[in-house]
């Protein structure tokens, strides 16, 4: 067993976790009166209750097809659930997903500033897929995603966190639920009094121009008061003791 893996269940064992990450994939489920093929993180939400937390607020940044904020909904049906999509198709694909269910689907690139933002979509086979972001790709991320391509700019509405929340009438998270290609530092920086109890994030070095990559993104989470419980390469978990 290697190092990582090693420290990995230490953390994990630390915190009281016991159930593993579940593989990133797709569910099928029953939605807006039909079957949908809905994706799902690695986010395991047996995790809630190995950490003694009984969830009453999640919020989930980039939806991409609605499946994470579907799936917290079902398992949680005290928990008001939000979720935040950037791209204007993706976010009339997620309405469509989640027509009829208890979430709440707001329009918004979350950001560090409340306003129009640039907005580069991305798209696979023509498609505009999910890869979507506020900062342009790097050479890095185009050679290692070269069937991902990102089109012009565009601008869409952005909110800063602490907006998004007053907004809403939040005060207090349970789950902050981010994949936003690249914008976890500027959503991070945004928080303004809220300390969400675990961050969910994905994590990437050297993918989006101008961003700060994950290694400063993890400084920022342990000068907030966050320890990392999961290293899963490409997502981490973090918790702030109460």
């Amino acid at each position: 067993m290697s190092l990582r893996k090693l420290a990995n269940r230490f953390r994990a064992y630390r915190a009281g976790l016991k159930s593993p990450p579940l593989t990133d994939g797709h569910n099928e489920v029953t939605a807006a009166g039909g079957a949908r093929t809905l994706y799902h993180s690695r986010f395991n939400p047996a995790w809630f209750e190995e950490l003694g937390i009984v969830p009453k607020v999640i919020v989930d940044l980039g939806s991409f097809d609605g499946g994470d904020a579907f799936r917290f909904s079902r398992a949680f049906p005290d928990c008001r659930v939000v979720t935040v999509e950037a791209d204007p198709q993706r976010f009339a694909l997620v309405g469509n997903n989640l027509s009829g269910e208890r979430v709440e689907v707001l329009n918004y690139a979350a950001c560090a500033t409340d306003g129009p933002v640039d907005w580069h979509p991305a798209t696979i086979d023509g498609e505009v897929f999910g890869q979507g972001s506020i900062y342009a790709h790097t050479d890095t991320y185009r050679s290692r995603f070269s069937h991902v391509a990102q089109q012009a700019a565009t601008q869409v509405e952005g909110r800063r966190f602490d907006t998004l929340c007053a907004g809403l009438g939040i005060t207090a998270i349970d789950l902050l639920h981010m994949d936003i290609e690249g914008a976890e530092a500027a959503v991070l920086s945004s928080l303004g009094s809220i300390r969400p109890t675990l961050v969910y994030m994905e994590f990437s070095k050297g993918y989006f121009a101008g961003a700060p990559d994950g290694r400063e993104t993890h400084r920022r989470l342990e000068e907030l008061g966050y320890r990392m419980v999961l290293d899963l390469s490409s997502d981490r978990l973090y918790l702030r003791p109460n």
